[in-house]
């Protein structure tokens, strides 16, 4: 699936490329939000902790046939923090683990816009998405500590590997979204939108739901104006 994927990408940006229809480009800040672990403990369960974000660059392609729908491929970069850590006792000591997981992805927008038209003050659209990940890490720090007698044992770790198990090889999820209204010739246009993503990270060995908030920033082609000169 994550090839398919992949060479789906691969075809959409040789279409954009060669495309007639003017490209926009939008640049997306977003807000991950998770439906559980979402606070940190000193329990022993495992966290996301607030700091997280997610940034993409895409190019949406109108479809020629039904100019409401738009293909978007684009490329994003995805960062969570996880916390485990245990209390603090008497009689066994404790542990502490923070990790960051850092994502890189390849995705595909398939959006329908209900009001497109320069008439309407607003445009709404929703949609469908579907990503593969090229690149996965997790890294982190980590230290324990053990009560025994006659000496207490600690120690410290470096964690370093692939964060496949974190975020998988490939999601899917569903978007909604608002665009208001630029001005004409207009170079930057504002858009909000939200994501659902089911099953979208592994944390505590369960399958967790991620919402995301995102404010997108529409980069247009400004059109050319000629200005003629004539001689009498």
């Amino acid at each position: 699936m994550k090839h398919i994927l992949l060479a789906i990408f691969l075809n959409l940006f040789l279409t954009t490329v060669f495309s007639q229809e003017t490209p926009v480009l939008n640049i997306s800040v977003g807000m991950p939000i998770s439906f559980k672990h979402n606070q940190s403990t000193s329990s022993g369960t495992p966290t996301l902790s607030i700091e997280r974000i997610n940034l993409l660059v895409e190019k949406p392609i109108k479809i020629r046939k039904n100019a409401n729908w738009t293909i978007n491929p684009g490329i994003s970069y995805f960062l969570f923090n996880e916390i485990d850590k245990s209390s603090r006792s008497a009689l066994g000591g404790w542990y502490s683990n923070m990790y960051k997981h850092n994502g890189i992805c390849i995705s595909t927008k398939l959006l329908y816009n209900l009001n497109f038209s320069s008439e309407k003050i607003d445009n709404w659209y929703f949609g469908a998405v579907a990503g593969a990940y090229i690149y996965t890490k997790t890294t982190g720090k980590g230290s324990w500590r053990m009560i025994q007698q006659p000496h207490n044992i600690s120690g410290k770790t470096e964690i370093n590997k692939s964060g496949q198990e974190f975020f998988h090889s490939v999601h899917y999820g569903a978007i909604a979204g608002f665009k208001s209204k630029s001005k004409e010739n207009s170079l930057l246009s504002p858009s909000f939108e939200f994501s659902f993503f089911p099953g979208f990270v592994t944390l505590d060995n369960k399958r967790i739901n991620v919402g995301m908030f995102s404010v997108v920033l529409g980069i247009n082609k400004k059109r050319a104006t000629q200005i003629i000169n004539r001689q009498t």
